[in-house]
């Protein structure tokens, strides 16, 4: 159950406790890493290990307080890039949108939900500027960003630098980020939400845009790789009978496949990696635990969170788009994002690619300025290209 520290005195008081106590302890670490040999990583410069510092530092409080996280379906600063997909029609709800998708305690429901184009919007089947030809030669990458289940909104402050770099560098033409519901409050949209909305948002491009399946590259990082994964199986389960076709490829980035482990946050600081990431063992449980939701009578989860469209290692699939996993050498989830990739080699007869980088945290796609991890980022993505190249569907 929530923490007393959620609410009000109690969160007020906590929010002024921490900017004291960290206000004391922050300029000395700052000084400590002056000290190469202090610092958590060998390979780390001064700026990485500061600034690792202060994100595991906001994330512990944050997740402490459980922030919230309000979503706008006003345009705001993306302005004509910013895009209301309609909630799906009761037909189409029950004809597409089932098995996984469908909350069994019928709580959850597909939505209205907005969306974030870069580097402009997509031209609707209806434009002037719409042409078959660009449909056909446009790549268009459909990101699901991070977050923990619990923060995010896929808009330019948050998803920019890595949206930058997939046009820069990815050789890809647009690239579009759902803001899909969050689990955390004040939406309390736990799973199947966001995989619901991600469905509708693929629906948007594949159907309402009519953008081909071949040209959609799905994408995503921690939870959203998750998410990602998630849709994946699902089009693999329940595509045929859908006519619905899977993606080209799949770009995850330290994506988030066990869950499950972090229900216990006591457990998941004995990682080896510990001590060398920025995520700490409560931001994740609150992540989880939102996620799976607490039935108020009893206080257990609603939703087993080992189900496999929650937790997906140890349960691989067959899927006919290939994959490619980037994890951090120095991140906590870096031991089970390879065997993530391992195991659905195997099961998929290769066509999935892995790509460990030396030295780097979680989430370097998303976080990469912000952990001082931004070249790392670009030249993952530089890579995920070259692996594009000769394994896309084609």
């Amino acid at each position: 159950m929530p923490s007393l520290l959620t609410h009000h005195p109690l969160k007020a008081l906590y929010a002024l406790f921490a900017t004291a106590l960290e206000a004391f302890r922050l300029p000395l670490y700052i000084v400590l890493y002056l000290l190469p040999s202090a610092r958590p990583h060998p390979k780390w410069t001064y700026k990485q290990a500061v600034l690792i510092k202060l994100l595991k530092t906001f994330l512990h409080h944050a997740a402490r307080i459980e922030i919230r996280m309000p979503l706008s379906l006003k345009p705001g600063r993306e302005g004509e890039r910013f895009v209301v997909m309609r909630a799906p029609e009761k037909e189409v709800l029950e004809k597409l949108y089932f098995g996984p998708l469908k909350d069994p305690h019928g709580e959850i429901v597909p939505g209205e939900l907005g969306g974030t184009w870069y580097p402009s919007a997509y031209p609707s089947s209806s434009s002037k500027n719409a042409s078959s030809e660009g449909k056909d030669t446009e790549d268009v990458v459909l990101y699901v960003h991070g977050g923990a289940f619990v923060l995010g909104t896929g808009r330019i402050y948050e998803c920019g630098f890595i949206v930058s770099a997939l046009l820069r560098h990815a050789g890809v033409h647009r690239v579009f980020c759902p803001q899909y519901r969050l689990a955390g409050r004040p939406l309390n949209a736990r799973f199947p939400a966001a995989l619901q909305d991600v469905l509708t948002s693929y629906l948007y491009l594949t159907r309402e845009l009519g953008i081909p399946a071949k040209r959609v590259i799905v994408s995503g990082d921690s939870a959203g790789g998750n998410v990602a994964i998630g849709l994946l199986r699902y089009l693999a389960e329940y595509g045929a009978e859908l006519d619905l076709e899977s993606p080209a490829a799949a770009l995850l980035w330290s994506p988030w496949v066990d869950p499950a482990a972090a229900v216990d946050p006591a457990r998941f600081k004995q990682n080896p990696n510990y001590p060398t990431d920025f995520v700490p063992a409560v931001f994740l449980a609150w992540g989880i635990r939102c996620f799976s939701g607490r039935d108020e009578a009893t206080g257990k989860p609603k939703l087993d969170p080992s189900n496999k469209y929650i937790t997906p290692l140890g349960r691989p699939f067959k899927t006919p788009t290939p994959l490619w996993v980037q994890t951090g050498g120095a991140e906590v989830l870096c031991a089970e994002d390879c065997k993530f990739a391992e195991e659905m080699r195997e099961e998929n007869d290769g066509h999935v690619g892995l790509w460990v980088e030396e030295g780097a945290v979680h989430g370097i796609a998303l976080a990469g300025p912000s952990a001082g991890f931004a070249r790392e980022a670009e030249a993952c993505v530089r890579r995920a290209r070259e692996w594009l190249g000769g394994n896309r569907r084609v």
